[in-house]
């Protein structure tokens, strides 16, 4: 068994992109100290972050995705002995956009317009998991970036356009930015944990799952 499973006081977690979640772990290692204890704590992609749980480098495992894709996920889950629980439901996706952006005076972004945009979107997500879900053809010229900060930057620095699971947190501190509703699309997305089915959560990861589950659902209003 990895030193991280029988070192169970720290708190061991890979996530999909989230300002929420990655304030949630620096808010919650403030509140909650454990002098002596090495915490990790990774940020990537869908794809990467399933791999990270399933190969045991870290125990737990915070992903979104679409609802209609949840199932999917389940099922490949556990075929590795790992076991998907939702946290956080029906949260709607966004188009983020710099205030400099033409299209940032809108109301909306209809679907069917995703594709004749300039868009920028994370690099480590399936295309059935994201860009297929939008309709976006593999063809489409998308920009590529793998971590949140080149994203953002995107964003802001040049005009493109990302849909992106909507982040009250995430929105208050982009000032310069603005998020729109997705107009034609039904579909949302859940936060899931992801661990495996014979792992037992230690006490610190059981106050920090909870911790993170109250954040989400109180920033979604649920």
């Amino acid at each position: 068994m990895p030193e991280q499973f029988s070192s169970q006081r720290n708190l061991s977690v890979c996530c999909t992109y989230s300002t929420l979640l990655m304030q949630s772990f620096i808010l919650f290692k403030k509140s909650h100290p454990a002098p002596g204890v090495q915490d990790a704590f990774k940020e990537t992609g869908l794809i990467q972050t399933i791999r990270d749980a399933i190969a045991q480098q870290y125990r737990l495992c915070m992903f979104y995705c679409f609802q209609s894709r949840r199932e999917h996920h389940a099922r490949y889950a556990a075929r590795y002995n790992m076991v998907v629980e939702p946290l956080c439901e029906g949260i709607p996706a966004v188009a983020l956009l710099s205030r400099q952006n033409p299209l940032s005076s809108r109301r909306d972004i209809r679907l069917e317009d995703l594709p004749t945009r300039r868009l920028v979107t994370y690099e480590n997500f399936e295309y059935e998991d994201w860009l297929g879900m939008l309709g976006i053809p593999p063809s489409a010229n998308v920009l590529y970036i793998f971590d949140r900060g080149g994203l953002l930057d995107a964003v802001r620095k040049d005009n493109y356009m990302a849909v992106v699971m909507h982040d009250p947190q995430q929105q208050r501190e982009l000032a310069d930015c603005v998020t729109l509703p997705i107009t034609g699309f039904s579909d949302t997305l859940d936060v899931c944990l992801m661990r495996s089915k014979s792992y037992t959560l230690n006490a610190r990861e059981k106050k920090f799952v909870q911790f993170c589950k109250k954040r989400l659902q109180a920033a979604h209003e649920i």
